[in-house]
């Protein structure tokens, strides 16, 4: 009570069928922690009689901490009514972190569990332990639906380290992405509570943070919204492949990543000490193909136009120029490791 009379804050309430005001007995008491009926007790009657006015809205302890742009991201407290909202919406910005960065695929990063990050002080690595799904059989090469463990873990930044810390205080259950934060939540999904979100769910929730963010931006006259970029619906599968193409195609991106990943990057691009089992070798394979053909399309166009080529492989330029196109226009890929292959031509 001396909180609220200090904070300039309301009792909780709510509107009754009456549409009369009323502090909410039931929400109060789950704020102190004790029965449902302490309205008619002589904590019930004191409250009462406090004269703290009674308000439509109740307001969670925890102060606010986040900062954008080195103010508080927000004016007031946050709301209970609020909490289960933001808290989606912090688990999805979490998944964004760790699909992004990890170069994990989407449902190796949905299965990840509670305590899959551990720091290695030998090496000084922070390492990620998980599950794999593609190409994981048994000794008699018969398909494991439920994946196996990766026998190298996933390399990580400290930064990926620190959301799985973020998920691991957010909710209690054994896995970082449950359908479910709230065990207590009951839906016509209620057979799922406890396991992974799935990957068509995790579009829908993208979606939400994306329009969150944007409604965010426009409540505070800022102009770095989420941009749609045309290529339909945003999935957990797309980020992985955006790493790939920032560290082959952006300006110095590969002096970038050694940068930002230190010695991670050569484990990274190896497929982490030569597994190729997390597949990002062949996304960044992919991207490098890619890269490439369009170079020697631009050099095949600036040799039509007519551009001078001289020195002693000039011949050697033209011939490689024209016969890559030749070779590979109109070829389609079908796969990642298509492109690898082909690299080696």
């Amino acid at each position: 009570m001396a909180g609220l009379r200090e904070r300039g804050e309301t009792l909780p309430g709510r509107r009754n069928k009456a549409g009369e005001l009323e502090i909410d007995w039931r929400r109060l008491a789950a704020v102190l922690g004790c029965s449902d009926s302490v309205e008619d007790t002589g904590t019930g009657r004191m409250i009462t009689k406090s004269g703290v006015p009674v308000g439509a809205r109740t307001y969670l302890d925890a102060p606010l901490t986040g900062l954008l742009d080195g103010l508080p991201w927000r004016s007031e407290r946050i709301t209970h009514d609020e909490a289960p909202q933001l808290a989606g919406l912090l688990s999805t910005a979490c998944l964004i972190v760790i699909a992004y960065l990890s170069g994990a695929r989407a449902g190796e990063v949905l299965n990840l569990r509670r305590g899959c990050v551990h720091y290695d002080a030998a090496t000084g690595l922070w390492l990620m332990e998980g599950l794999y799904f593609k190409g994981a059989t048994d000794r008699d090469g018969n398909v494991i639906p439920e994946g196996k463990v990766r026998e190298d873990p996933w390399v990580v930044i400290h930064l990926v380290a620190r959301v799985v810390m973020v998920l691991e205080r957010l909710h209690r259950h054994g896995l970082l992405f449950p359908t479910h934060l709230d065990a207590r939540h009951q839906s016509r999904l209620s057979q799922r509570r406890g396991l992974a979100r799935t990957t068509s769910s995790v579009v829908k929730d993208l979606a939400a943070f994306v329009a969150w963010v944007n409604a965010e931006c426009a409540r505070c006259g800022r102009t770095d919204v989420i941009p749609d970029d045309g290529r339909g619906r945003l999935t957990a599968s797309r980020f992985r492949r955006t790493l790939a193409w920032f560290i082959r195609r952006r300006p110095r991106g590969l002096v970038a990543a050694s940068i930002q990943y230190g010695h991670l990057y050569t484990r990274m691009l190896q497929g982490y000490a030569g597994s190729y089992e997390s597949g990002f070798p062949d996304e960044y394979a992919f991207e490098d193909w890619l890269y490439r053909l369009e170079g020697l399309a631009e050099d095949e166009q600036a040799l039509v136009q007519g551009e001078h080529v001289s020195g002693p492989a000039a011949d050697a330029y033209r011939y490689r120029v024209t016969a890559a196109s030749r070779e590979f226009a109109g070829r389609v890929l079908t796969t990642d490791r298509q492109a690898r292959d082909l690299l080696g031509n």
